[in-house]
């Protein structure tokens, strides 16, 4: 997947707050960037492929450099089926033995956002696909080209209201925000 680094949103906010030094207004955008990708799920692309194992429930999912897993989208099983996330309070509700169920994967749990912990507990072993959602990460330099390319508006002005929100400095304008 191609990206586009933080700088290239720079020349769309610095028009609207002069004065602001790159190094902040690039933290600006990262930060927009990070709550839209959170909010949306919009940054997200399938996985390769991974083995998972008999009597072995949790997996941990890679996200690309430069970016951390906001959220698992789905995962297909075995090519031929696709399961969901369901939340730890409703599964506990549900079925209140999940933790020890063994057998065919019905549905998953994420203990992190970069871990999956299947339910049942697979009783063989073959291959899932995550379709896993991104956001970029605190030291990340760019972000996919899709964000600056269908939504650098969005972008631009969550990181203006950052900016102008930012209260003692020279450019902070709270109307403006």
């Amino acid at each position: 997947m191609a990206s586009v680094a933080f700088t290239e949103f720079l020349p769309d906010v610095l028009l609207e707050a002069t004065g602001v030094p790159d190094p902040v207004a690039i933290a600006a955008v990262r930060n927009a960037c990070f709550d839209f990708c959170k909010a949306s799920l919009l940054w997200n692309d399938v996985q390769d492929p991974e083995a998972y194992t008999a009597g072995v429930a949790e997996y941990q999912i890679t996200p690309p450099s430069g970016a951390q897993i906001v959220a698992v989208r789905h995962i297909n099983l075995d090519e031929n089926n696709v399961v969901y996330p369901v939340s730890l309070d409703d599964l506990v509700a549900a079925k209140p033995s999940w933790a020890s169920a063994q057998g065919r994967i019905v549905t998953y749990v994420q203990p992190s956002p970069d871990t999956v912990r299947f339910v049942s507990v697979p009783d063989v072993g073959r291959t899932f696909v995550a379709n896993a959602a991104y956001a970029p990460t605190r030291s990340a330099t760019a972000v996919d080209s899709r964000i600056y390319n269908q939504y650098l508006e969005v972008i631009k002005y969550g990181a203006l209201w950052k900016l102008k929100s930012m209260a003692g400095q020279p450019w902070a304008d709270p109307t403006g925000a």
